[in-house]
């Protein structure tokens, strides 16, 4: 997005331009319709927004996904108006193991990672959905929702 209205990044805080003017706001516009007079906005998925902080959804990935209680996870959110993103885990538990959103979120807290980087609840999957080259497919898992 560019304009000479157009915030360049938040107040205080670091300004995101890049050489010709545009601010990256992790929307992205795709033509819609028979004539395609008409845009879609679609969120980038791969970046979360949550009470303030942007977040790559990689490293939450990584994070929950070394839970030894997990054998895959992977984050993913939904609009929530107050905070921006809600931060959810879809995990794949290890076989009889106990399924304690508290254990996870102890087990972050004993890594120093900061709170605002918890899951609020777990979803239980069978697998987590992934390409042919093992690239998350985070669409898919919203649609297990």
């Amino acid at each position: 997005m560019r304009g000479p209205v157009v915030s360049h990044g938040p107040a205080g805080g670091p300004i995101a331009v890049d050489r010709e003017g545009f601010v990256a706001t992790g929307l992205f516009a795709a033509p819609e319709g028979a004539d395609g007079g008409s845009l879609r906005l679609k969120r980038d998925v791969e970046l979360l927004h949550h009470g303030g902080f942007a977040i790559a959804a990689s490293e939450l990935d990584q994070l929950y996904q070394s839970f030894p209680g997990f054998l895959d996870a992977a984050c993913f959110v939904l609009p929530d108006p107050i905070v921006g993103d809600r931060i959810f885990a879809a995990i794949v538990p290890r076989p009889n193991e106990p399924i304690w959103l508290d254990a996870l979120h102890k087990f972050l807290e004993e890594r120093e990672v900061a709170p605002y980087k918890f899951p609020d609840k777990l979803l239980v999957v069978k697998q987590i959905s992934r390409d042919a080259g093992g690239r998350l497919l985070r669409e898919q898992i919203l649609k297990q929702v």
